[in-house]
């Protein structure tokens, strides 16, 4: 896999997914990381869609990471999302599907980006 540079001190995320797509003919990404990606991306109009795996199980842990955190970021603006479908699998797993609201947010039309959480 070739090295892709995007920013001199900085990632330019969308400098980023314009390379993917003219170099590497990407045209759809998953975002796996945790709350400050997830935030990074969705905040900067850079995501289409976030998933959301609910199990019926809870641990209890105080230090668990957020879904999204703003932390490096000077964007706290709330997002919204629209629902898109709800799917339930076996032992009770729900997988919840929303579209992020692009109605405030630049559109970049040549990614559809999902950001994929268990909760």
């Amino acid at each position: 896999m070739p090295y892709i540079i995007c920013g001199a001190t900085e990632i330019d995320l969308e400098l980023m997914l314009s390379k993917l797509y003219s170099k590497l003919n990407m045209t759809h990404v998953m975002l796996g990381g945790g709350g400050i990606l997830n935030w990074s991306f969705v905040s900067a109009g850079l995501c289409d869609e976030v998933n959301f795996v609910i199990a019926p199980a809870i641990d209890g842990t105080t230090d668990s990471t957020p879904v999204f955190n703003g932390a490096f970021s000077k964007n706290h603006q709330p997002i919204g999302f629209k629902l898109k479908s709800i799917e339930v699998y076996e032992k009770n797993t729900i997988l919840v599907k929303y579209l992020v609201d692009k109605k405030i947010y630049k559109k970049m039309h040549l990614f559809r980006l999902v950001a994929t959480n268990y909760v």
